[in-house]
């Protein structure tokens, strides 16, 4: 593992991890999202409540992405589904 200094939020923190460019766009992410709370609520500039905030969004991104996700696959299955009923009453007619 090496040592990474990244920063976020106006602070330099120095991060370990075997992948820099992973550790770099992980916190690219938290600042980015950091930065647009506080374009949108100045009052947060300063709140302790920012990385708490900022976390929130974060994870919420996530779950909504897990959910999109298992929709998706659901979708895909169901017409995997309806496709193999079709071919099978298609290859009826042959047999």
């Amino acid at each position: 593992m090496k040592t990474i200094k990244v920063n976020i939020g106006g602070k330099e923190y120095s991060l370990a991890g075997d992948n820099e460019q992973l550790v770099r766009q992980t916190a690219n992410e938290v600042d980015s999202q950091m930065v647009d709370l506080v374009g949108s609520h100045g009052e947060l500039a300063d709140d302790k409540a920012l990385p708490i905030l900022t976390a929130l969004n974060i994870a919420e991104a996530k779950i909504l992405q897990a959910m999109q996700a298992d929709n998706d696959r659901s979708f895909v299955v169901d017409e995997l589904k309806k496709m193999t009923e079709s071919l099978k009453q298609s290859l009826e007619k042959y047999v």
